[in-house]
């Protein structure tokens, strides 16, 4: 659960104006905003009786005791004035695995804020349409499919950005045409070609790192696409998922963490997840001549296995078969 799900006491409903503020705020509020509602005198009283915190000099927190992560995302925004973006926005609207213990914040290329807000990412950008901005949101955050366009060109590394495409897809936050809607309007964009191609496999059904390396694997070697997310259902009228079929061949593949892979029959002790594939293609408990998992196996055994089922044999060169 992310920390703008978890369930607070609101204030009551005659509650003062600037207890709803904080409320919605988790207890955060600019310089501006407290000059709305008190005095500079009666502002400086409640830092220097150690009843508000000032962890910058335009921000207070209206607590006592350490500041979380919902006061660092809100001091990022308050801060710069600018949204949540990237992976912080992501959070926010949902995204589940891919939390920064830092806060990314957008803001308008000719902007400068000094000094940066503790724990905070300021990105810049030349464009920031007001239509790609959350205004509403609690705090405000750029729109899903631009926040996963700029999460995954910000991305440490390549995997890191492929992933968090196929995690937001797999979550239901976004759909193929907003992100590529995205790209389209937005110019010099890093990793574009990766994003796209990202998009695409996600679309198709790969929707974890390992579905899409394993993807990788059959494009790098010459094997066709397969099906993917494909649904059956057992012998108990329960549907289940399929992660690649090559239907044509009677193949299966589950793919798991790429450190396990390899092509081959699965292992004489079926685990309880193969098993309930097994019935759902109509099989015994037994692993089925026609059914293989992806595991670690040699580049030979991965290129005769394939042939049996009536492929076009092909070289799997060692370093390909992870």
């Amino acid at each position: 659960m992310g920390w703008t799900s978890v369930e607070r006491d609101p204030p009551s409903h005659d509650a003062d104006p600037l207890d709803h503020l904080l409320f919605r705020q988790h207890h955060v509020i600019s310089r501006r905003q407290a000059l709305r509602v008190m005095s500079h005198n009666a502002l400086r009283h409640r830092v220097t009786s150690g009843r508000w915190q000032q962890p910058m000099r335009s921000v207070y927190v209206a607590m006592t005791g350490p500041i979380a992560l919902p006061q660092r995302r809100w001091i990022g925004v308050l801060a710069s004035r600018g949204p949540l973006a990237a992976f912080s926005a992501l959070e926010v609207l949902g995204l589940k695995g891919y939390g920064k213990p830092y806060t990314e914040v957008l803001i308008t290329a000719n902007r400068r804020v000094r000094p940066a807000p503790p724990e905070t990412v300021i990105r810049r950008t030349a464009s920031l349409p007001v239509t790609d901005v959350l205004v509403d949101g609690l705090p405000p955050v750029m729109v899903a499919a631009r926040s996963l366009v700029d999460a995954a060109q910000w991305a440490r590394d390549d995997a890191e950005a492929t992933a968090v495409v196929a995690a937001a897809f797999q979550q239901r936050l976004v759909v193929g045409d907003e992100v590529l809607a995205v790209l389209a309007r937005l110019q010099g964009v890093r990793r574009e070609a990766l994003i796209r191609q990202a998009v695409e496999d996600a679309r198709g059904g790969s929707h974890s790192i390992s579905e899409v390396q394993f993807l990788q694997l059959c494009r790098r070697n010459g094997l066709p696409d397969p099906s993917r997310q494909v649904v059956r259902r057992d012998s108990r009228g329960r549907k289940r998922y399929r992660d690649a079929l090559f239907e044509e061949w009677g193949f299966t593949s589950r793919s798991t963490a790429p450190s396990t892979w390899r092509c081959g029959p699965g292992p004489p002790t079926w685990p309880s997840t193969m098993r309930s594939r097994s019935r759902a293609s109509g099989c015994s408990g037994s692993p089925p001549g026609s059914s293989a998992v992806i595991r670690r196996r040699s580049s030979a055994s991965c290129a005769r296995l394939w042939s049996r089922r009536g492929g076009d044999r092909v070289d799997l060169g060692q370093s390909d078969c992870l």
